[in-house]
């Protein structure tokens, strides 16, 4: 795990207010989010989902690549 995962862990009011997406946040609306994430790690290649799912989530990248393969599956 690295120092930024840790630390959104610790203290993710603290860690979101220093990311510039989240700067013009309240407090309450950080807390909102807060109460919603969830803190993961993904292995390299891991498809996190596909283009006909549901859109349910929202994924901030703290440390890594994400690539969009729209066109990459096999039929």
């Amino acid at each position: 795990m690295t120092n930024e995962q840790d630390s959104i862990r610790d203290n993710p009011k603290k860690y979101l207010k220093t990311k510039p997406e989240f700067s013009d946040f309240t407090d309450a609306e950080l807390q909102q989010l807060i109460n919603q994430m969830h803190v993961k790690q993904f292995p390299k290649g891991q498809v996190l989902f596909d283009q006909s799912d549901d859109r349910e989530n929202l994924y901030f990248v703290i440390k890594g690549l994400v690539t969009s393969g729209a066109n990459r599956c096999k039929r």
